[in-house]
């Protein structure tokens, strides 16, 4: 997961589909939350649980529900592309604001 989420995020930027600060604010998520958390597992072995256990630890070391919010869309982003590339058969993890902030 760890890799792909750092090759997906420079082929954004170097399509022009993302904006540079755009992308330093991913890669920041990513480094500091995402990675330490959901980088060990295997990206076709990733479920929505470990996706909720993840948003409960950030909440729970004190990132505020707007900050697991933004992390969210960098996650569905980058699973959509694994979707699309045939890297993944399905994602289907929706997240509501109510849910991030229990």
């Amino acid at each position: 997961m760890h890799e792909y989420l750092d090759v997906i995020c420079e082929r954004l930027v170097l399509s022009e589909a993302m904006a540079p600060r755009t992308l330093a604010d991913y890669r920041s998520k990513t480094r500091n939350w995402i990675n330490p958390l959901l980088g060990k597992h295997r990206l076709n072995r990733l479920a929505p649980e470990h996706l909720d256990a993840a948003y409960t630890l950030m909440l729970r070391r004190g990132l505020s529900p707007s900050s697991v919010l933004k992390i969210h869309p960098i996650l569905s982003r980058a699973l959509t592309i694994a979707v699309r590339r045939g890297q993944l058969t399905a994602y289907r993890y929706t997240r509501t604001r109510k849910e991030a902030s229990r």
